[in-house]
């Protein structure tokens, strides 16, 4: 199959795959989880500030301390649970759920403490769901395809990275807690996307 050369915005390309029954229910949690993620970011650092009083020194060891529970999952978690369990899908599906669980919490943290276990624990599910996304379009696509589509997702993530924080900061007005809670509204509608929406069980062929 000859390769095509795209356009450097493909905008129809990029409502079309949402439609699509092998991949479009994939990008959907992509871009969720994107968005919750940039989200999320403007939240711990608002609610670390503001609410907790946290000194830039707390934030900076509890952040890098995130950032390795996330590294240590997608190195070593996530071939635990790919062993675990055959089904991807389960496995995003189940981390959808904790991460929704998590954030619910998060929204309503009493101390320090608390806060930094929830987040450690939001951190273990979230971690491995990219990872997880990038190898479902690419087992449902043909390999010709496969930078296409992976293109498409990636810019997805990034349409996420402009989302996330403005939706971060147009709830922080009403309140820092509810950036968590919102988040937590659109983990469960991710949830509810990878759980219920169909599969044809064939490859998209672009």
């Amino acid at each position: 199959k000859k390769q095509k050369s795209e356009p450097l915005f493909n905008l129809s390309g990029l409502v079309k795959a949402l439609f699509d029954p092998t991949i479009g229910a994939i990008l959907v949690t992509s871009l969720i989880a994107a968005v919750v993620s940039n989200s999320f970011i403007i939240g711990f650092n608002a609610y670390s500030v503001d609410i907790l009083k946290l000194s830039t020194t707390y934030i900076g060891i509890v952040y890098t301390l995130a950032g390795f529970v996330s590294v240590i999952m997608q190195i070593f978690g996530l071939k635990v649970l790919l062993a675990r369990f055959e089904s991807k899908e389960k496995i995003i599906t189940i981390s959808f759920l904790g991460a929704f669980f998590s954030l619910l919490l998060l929204s309503f943290s009493p101390s320090f403490l608390f806060f930094v276990v929830i987040l450690f624990i939001y951190m273990v599910f979230s971690a491995v769901i990219g990872p997880l996304v990038s190898a479902l379009l690419s087992e449902r696509t043909n390999q010709e395809d496969q930078g296409y589509i992976l293109g498409l997702n990636q810019s997805y993530m990034s349409f996420g990275q402009i989302v996330g924080p403005l939706l971060a900061g147009l709830v922080s007005v009403f309140s820092v807690s509810a950036i968590f809670l919102c988040a937590s509204v659109l983990m469960y509608a991710g949830l509810l996307f990878i759980r219920f929406s169909p599969h044809t069980g064939k490859k998209i062929d672009v």
